[in-house]
């Protein structure tokens, strides 16, 4: 159930132009691979006793490993919805996730991160990890844009390096099912994945979500392309077509994809 429009951590982040590295490359394996490390590293954390004795079942030996899903839910946040949604997130459907079910709350800006910890550790939320991709910095990058700034196709740009990076998370992971959220989702688990599981096998290549949303424009007489709702980044091109996913129910991937 999609709730609202998602946040935008483009325009919600205005901070001095300093806090973006502009040597950021696009590298989701390699974030990917971070995210993960760091998890496994909180979850071995979690495995130990009050001294730091003991290791509980499924927390590897002396290698801290990452836990293991059948699903794995993503969830895309960052900017001020940290603070607003992630909250009323945590006390909720995250706080009840089944057995066997896990969650990685993506934030594709560093100074999020922080936040998102204390969150989760306030939520006492088990098997909820934050990661962070540096998609602020890459977008900003990409497009030369100011912090703030509200020109170009922003919003676009950072959700499709959030789905990168979660699909590179989910290839490391294994889980039979990647579930792809936005912060203004509420997720029923049990009947998601069961709805999941009748839609296809995770030995089958699926990707499912409901299809056909995008936007199409084209060159006027007068030279300008006209239909979209921003032309930054289109220049001298004589049409423009988007076809894809829409955002409003999440896009879920088998194992197999």
């Amino acid at each position: 159930l999609g709730l609202g429009e998602g946040s935008d951590p483009l325009q919600d982040n205005r901070e001095p132009k300093t806090s973006y590295d502009a040597t950021t490359s696009f590298d989701p394996d390699d974030w990917a691979k971070k995210a993960v490390d760091a998890m496994a590293a909180a979850h071995a954390a979690s495995c130990r006793g009050p001294e730091g004795r003991g290791r509980g079942r499924n927390c590897g030996g002396k290698v801290p490993r990452a836990p293991s899903f059948e699903v794995l839910y993503a969830v895309s946040t960052g900017g001020s919805a940290v603070k607003q949604r992630m909250p009323h997130m945590l006390q909720t459907w995250l706080a009840h996730l089944p057995t066997r079910h896990g969650a990685v709350l993506c934030v594709p800006d560093a100074s999020s991160v922080p936040g998102l910890e204390g969150a989760i550790k306030a939520a006492s939320a088990r098997h909820v990890f934050p990661a962070h991709a540096p998609c602020v910095d890459w977008a900003h990058r990409t497009w030369n844009l100011e912090p703030g700034s509200v020109e170009g196709p922003r919003h676009a740009l950072w959700m499709l390096c959030m789905q990168t990076v979660q699909v590179a998370i989910a290839v490391r992971l294994r889980p039979d099912y990647l579930v792809t959220l936005d912060d203004d989702h509420y997720a029923f688990p049990k009947s998601l994945e069961a709805l999941l599981r009748a839609s296809a096998p995770p030995e089958r290549a699926a990707v499912i979500g409901c299809f056909g949303c995008g936007f199409s424009c084209s060159k006027s007489q007068s030279g300008t392309l006209e239909g979209c709702a921003s032309t930054a980044g289109f220049e001298g091109l004589n049409e423009v077509r988007f076809k894809g996913f829409c955002g409003g129910g999440g896009v879920h991937y088998t194992r197999a994809a």
